[in-house]
């Protein structure tokens, strides 16, 4: 684990292995803000299923925060 938070509250807690991480901190941080300002949920954490999962079902891609991040990696 990278980094976590609760739902409706917006501190992001960042653990041991988000400092030596080699994914993008600022995607990290982007899904977890995602959980706390927008309620989004855990439903799919691979990218290719979560390009597949906006394809065909937007409306379930949008609360899953691992969208977001995918989607701020493709467009930085």
């Amino acid at each position: 684990m990278h980094a976590y938070t609760h739902m409706g509250i917006t501190q992001i807690f960042l653990c041991n292995p988000f400092w030596s991480s080699l994914d993008s901190k600022a995607s990290t941080l982007l899904h977890e803000h995602s959980h706390a300002s927008a309620s989004t949920l855990h439903l799919i954490y691979a990218r290719y299923d979560c390009r597949a999962l906006a394809q065909v079902n937007p409306d379930k891609a949008v609360i899953n925060a691992s969208n977001y991040e995918y989607f701020a990696e493709a467009v930085s």
